[in-house]
This record gives structure tokens, sequence and C-alpha cells, in this order.
């Protein structure tokens, strides 16, 4: 039976079905359920042959909630500490008992778009649980057990500790907190103290009872520490830019001596490297192991690299303890971060002429690739002009994590990240060397960038140039966009033409002939309202009044990546013949 608790009103739907893919996102820490606003609670039973999955999903970005799985006993399963991951996949062991599901959010409306599903993961054709739903519970949580003189109340959280007393038979307690693993706090005639709760009997709400993680015993590095049992396996979830930290304990031969850890990458979209650095204190430091679930033979100080696939994004770690002479105790700490990995020595940058190029890469520090060098090689120059030179615009754009720290340039000029850098090319000399690094000096990092080059037309004043009043004559030049010259204004003069027919004026026509990256975001023609496009004619007269016309050419678009070589061509407009009469008699 599949049984409903609602604290709040919220509308979630419980779906049954088998899922077939099993893709597990969380955090690492026990959920602090008290810290969360809104929360409502849900009760299945398990399956008495198999395990099941419970999926939790979001149908909306930017929910951020915090979940957690108890059995009967109140020892909690699995968790999942204040994630927005859309979508979170647990197991849940084998057995035919009752499992409470707690969903905790700081907004109620985010509870809306939380949708649970639990199913078997053996058989699609399984009936399906039938969802009841009925009002959570107010009662306080009650303790009491059958067994005359077979359980006792300690100090603390652990049956090695000072036994207090023994509870009596048949006599209900109130609980006012309980721990991680299924121990509840009870006040019995003054004495305060802690009861295991697989000894006992439970009724009410006891799953909603605050988890008290401060009343754990007081660790200290000696032959006495022992680190509690927690959950079967841990969710560990690594951001794809800013890595994670997970922190745990392990002890042997008293309390629990290995940690199995799922390593999720949230946010996936390509291929990515992992760094994870173990660092330890305590006792037992140089017999702690661990690695990947099927290698486990790192010890505290060293780093894995781990690698997560686009649609792979899970992979498994156990932490372990062997078995040592004496009390063992160990703090550890994983922290993950990603890392660029080793590449080539030199990347070589490939930019036409009138396109440009990019290039996409990553560095990181302390740990993978801190130093990237490029040669930027502009591949289709010609030996004649204009195609023989061009003025190329380089672009940083990063991101990840710490893109401040990020470095690029060359002997001249030395930039970070949204910084521009311009360098020139010719026929002859093509190449430049140019380095992107990470100093010594910073923190963590790992940054992608993207190095745009931009061929751009240099920065000009207005152009004047004479033409002939029966040749005409051309005018050449370049435009770019977004980079380089936006706008050239041409004045065009005739100073041949006389005050004496028919050398006093002059028809001409006016032709644009363009080359280059995207020519039909050129526009032409009267200044302050060019919309001729490359190509086109128009006429123009001159007069000895007159000498002088304004041309106008401009990126219609400066947003659009634009580089032309235009010719403006000048000729004259021929008169029509004139027919001479015969005399008479001719």
């Amino acid at each position: 039976m599949y049984t409903r608790f609602d604290r709040i009103s919220i509308s979630v739907y419980i779906l049954i079905f088998l899922m077939t893919a099993c893709v597990s996102h969380s955090d690492t820490t026990v959920v602090s359920l008290a810290n969360e606003t809104y929360s409502t609670t849900y009760q299945f039973t398990g399956d008495s042959q198999n395990t099941s999955n419970l999926q939790l999903t979001t149908s909306q970005e930017d929910v951020s909630y915090s979940a957690q799985v108890s059995n009967f006993a109140g020892k909690i399963i699995a968790t999942v500490n204040d994630t927005n991951l859309s979508n979170i996949e647990l197991t849940i062991p084998i057995g035919e008992q009752q499992y409470y599901v707690t969903i905790a959010s700081e907004r109620e409306d985010w509870l809306d778009h939380i949708t649970i599903t639990v199913n078997p993961t053996h058989n699609e054709t399984e009936s399906a649980y039938i969802p009841i739903a009925f009002s959570q519970s107010t009662t306080t949580c009650e303790i009491w057990t059958d067994q005359d003189g077979a359980v006792n109340l300690f100090a603390q959280p652990l049956a090695t500790t000072q036994m207090l007393l023994t509870l009596p038979t048949n006599i209900p307690f109130i609980a006012d907190a309980r721990t991680r693993d299924g121990w509840y706090r009870l006040a019995i005639d003054n004495t305060i103290g802690w009861v295991n709760g697989n000894l006992v009997n439970l009724s009410g709400n006891c799953v909603g009872l605050p988890v008290d993680t401060m009343i754990q015993p007081t660790v200290a590095f000696d032959n006495s520490a022992s680190a509690p049992y927690d959950v079967d396996r841990h969710y560990f979830a690594i951001d794809i830019n800013d890595g994670a930290i997970f922190t745990n304990a392990v002890s042997y031969p008293n309390g629990d001596s290995s940690d199995v850890i799922q390593a999720t990458l949230s946010n996936t979209h390509a291929n990515r490297t992992i760094g994870v650095v173990m660092t330890c204190n305590g006792t037992g430091v140089d017999a702690l192991r661990w690695g990947l679930s099927q290698d486990t033979t790192l010890s505290c100080g060293d780093t894995l690299e781990l690698g997560f696939l686009e649609r792979s994004n899970d992979l498994f770690l156990t932490v372990m303890l062997p078995a040592v002479s004496g009390q063992q105790y160990v703090e550890y700490q994983l922290t993950a971060m990603p890392i660029a990995p080793a590449d080539d020595l030199q990347h070589v940058m490939a930019v036409d002429r009138n396109e440009g190029g990019i290039l996409q890469e990553r560095v990181s520090f302390p740990s993978g690739d801190s130093q990237d060098d490029i040669a930027i090689y502009i591949q289709n120059l010609a030996d004649i002009s204009p195609n023989n030179f061009r003025q190329v615009t380089l672009v940083m754009r990063c991101n990840g994590n710490a893109p401040q720290n990020l470095r690029w340039g060359n002997t001249e000029t030395i930039g970070g990240c949204n910084d521009t850098i311009t360098i020139s090319l010719t026929h002859e000399a093509n190449v430049q060397p140019l380095r992107v690094w990470i100093p010594e000096t910073v923190e963590q990092s790992f940054i992608e960038y993207a190095l745009y080059a931009l061929p751009s037309a240099p920065a000009d004043e207005n152009y004047s140039f004479s033409i002939d009043r029966d040749y005409g004559g051309t005018f050449s030049e370049s435009i770019s966009a977004p980079l380089g010259d936006l706008v050239d204004n041409i004045q065009i003069m005739m100073p041949n033409l006389t005050t004496v027919e028919p050398n006093n004026l002059r028809d001409m026509h006016m032709t644009m002939y363009c080359e280059g990256a995207n020519i039909e975001n050129i526009r032409w023609g009267l200044p302050g309202n060019p919309t001729l496009l490359c190509g086109q004619t128009i006429n123009a007269t001159f007069t000895n009044a007159n000498r002088q016309q304004n041309i106008e050419v401009i990126s219609n678009d400066i947003n659009a990546s634009t580089y032309v070589n235009y010719t403006l061509v000048i000729v004259r407009v021929q008169p029509e013949p004139t027919l001479q009469e015969n005399p008479v008699g001719g």
C-alpha cells in the first residue's frame, strides 16, 4: 500500500512505472528539515524480494528542495540536501516494510512541482501501488516495549555508552528527537537518554521528529572513537564548473568502517574530467584506502581523476578502513574540482581572412592543464593587395570557476577575460604566437574559454578622392563589423570641370562592387540614408558650381560578423549622339 501524509496542501502525483535508466543525483549531508519552512511526508511499502527505485523529479527549473528516506524504525536510508537537480533516483533496500519520504522546501509553491515515483525494479507488469491520501497525524511520537527487561536507555545514541536504565514494559514514552541511524531521545523520570528504535514499538509522527546531528558521541582521536553508522549509499553531487566537497568519517573495528559514495556530475552537457583529492585526519590515516569501487588502492593525500561522459554521469567511490589492530577513526574530505585534461603542446587556430575563426579550450589550476600555447594562422591571404594583409581583433570570452584568474596575450599585450587584443598578419608573416594561462599565485580555478578572431578594418578618417570628367575613377577600401571600421564617408571630387560648355557638366554612373564575408550586410548611398546594396548603380551629376558628391558606406547590422573589401567604380555617362541634317541640295 502507498500512503500519503499532507502537512500542507500541495499537488504531487505518484506515478508507478518501471524506470530502466538509473540517474541518481543528490548532495551529501543529512537533510536539516528543521531549516525548511514547508514539508510533506509520504509513506510506502517496500518490495519483499527486490529493491525499489524512488525517483524525485521537478517540472520547473530552479526548484530547490531537500528530501530524506527513513525506514519504519526511523533510520535514514538516503538523503538529498538542498538540491535543484531535476531528476534524482534513490535505491530502496529489499524488504516488505514501511518507508517514509519527507520532502521539504523553503517555498510552498516549489512543492507543487515535485513528482515522486516508486516502482519495483524487476517487473514492468507488477501491480502498481494504489495511492491513498490522508491527513498527516498531528500526534506526538510514542515509544514503548513489550519485552520485559530487554530494552535499555543509554546516555548517548550508542550501545557502548553508559546505560542509564531499563525501559518498563508497555508504558508509552514521548520522543522529542532522533538520530539519522534510528535512535530516539526520551525523558523518563528526569533521566534523558537514547533508545534503539529497532528494539521498540513506535506510533504517531515519529518520522517527523527533528534529526539531531549534534548529540553524537564526542569524537576524539583515541581508541574509543567510532564513526556512527549512516546511509547505505552517499550521494555526492558535483557541479560541472564549481566542483563540490564531501566529508564523512570511518572507523574500525567499532563503528562504520566503509562508505559507498555515488559521485554524480550535475548540469552535464559535455564530457568532463573531475579531479578528486582526499584529505584526512585522525587515527588510522595511513591505513585508510579509497578509490573507484573496483580499485580501492589510493591513500589519504592522493588524487583521482574521474572521467564523466555526457550520457554517463555517475561513478561509484568506496572509502574504507581495512582490518588493523586497535580502534581507528578517520575523518576525511573529498574535494572535487573540474580539471582541464592535458592536450597538445601547441594549438593551431586557423583564421579565414574574411570570416575569422574561434578556438574553444579549458585551463585549470592547481590540477590539470594550466597553460595553452596557440599559433594563430591566417590561412588564405593572397600575395597582392588588398588580400595580402589583415588586421585581426582577438576577443576572449570565459565561464567557469574563477574566470577572473585567466590571463592571455603576446609579448606586447596581456589581458584577461572580455579583453581584446589587435594583431596584424601579412602574406609573408601569417602566423603569430599567443598564450593563455592561469598564474600559480591564485586559488583553485577551472575556466572554459572561447577565443574569437575577427578580421577588423582599421579605423580611418573621411576619404576624399578625385575623378576625371571624362575617364572617371575608382576607390577601394574595407569595412567590418562588429569590430573595426563600421562607417566610411567618401568625398568624390571632379576638379577639371570648366565654366564653358560642354565641359562644365558631367553625368556619371557610380557602382559598388564587394568581396568578402556577409556582403549583404553592406549599404551605401547618400549620407544619413544609405540604402543601396553591393552591385547596384546610381547616377550622379557634377557641375562647375557643384563639383563634389558625398557617399556613405556602412555595416547595416553592427552585430553581424562582416568583413568586406569594396570598390566604388565611377564612369562617365556618354551623351546620346545627335543627328546632323543634310544641307539643301546636298
